[in-house]
């Protein structure tokens, strides 16, 4: 059963499979300036919500069906080739983000040095669509669009 994903890396609990995450957390803050002023308390100044951070802990284990090496791979290369993929819980989709970083603990290793369980720690960031563009297309048009009407 799909407990969720992050693009197409599924997160999953079955009788055969085990890829679930845990210690999930998700953070935001608003973005704002503040300005030294003289003589007078600093003054705030409210700009845009901010971005948002997310990070959780992912256990990759032979003994649970996966092959821990290929998932952890799979990871590393959304991270390298700078995928934004949505995060999707259960049936809420967090937003769209892309990997910032992973760390790893090795936490069973046989004899022979093959990898049993690897221990993930990824670290998630939110990508905003860049919509300045748009605005400003939608600001031109209607600047436009008056100025006709007034001639």
């Amino acid at each position: 059963m799909a407990i969720g994903n992050f693009g197409e890396f599924v997160f999953e609990a079955s009788s055969d499979v085990i890829k679930s995450f845990s210690d999930f957390s998700l953070e935001s803050e608003a973005r704002w300036a503040e300005h030294d002023m003289i003589n007078v308390k600093k003054r705030a100044e409210y700009l845009s919500d901010g971005d948002k951070k997310g990070s959780f802990s992912l256990k990759l284990s032979a003994e649970l069906g996966v092959n821990p090496s290929t998932e952890r791979d799979f990871l590393y290369n959304l991270k390298a080739n700078g995928a934004v993929e949505y995060l999707i819980i259960g049936t809420r989709v967090i937003g769209k983000f892309y990997i910032k970083s992973i760390s790893e603990e090795y936490s069973k290793i046989d004899s022979n040095g093959i990898i049993w369980e690897i221990k993930l720690k990824i670290s998630l960031n939110e990508y905003c669509e860049d919509t300045y563009q748009e605005t400003k297309l939608i600001n031109n048009k209607n600047t436009t669009n008056v100025n006709q009407g007034n001639k």
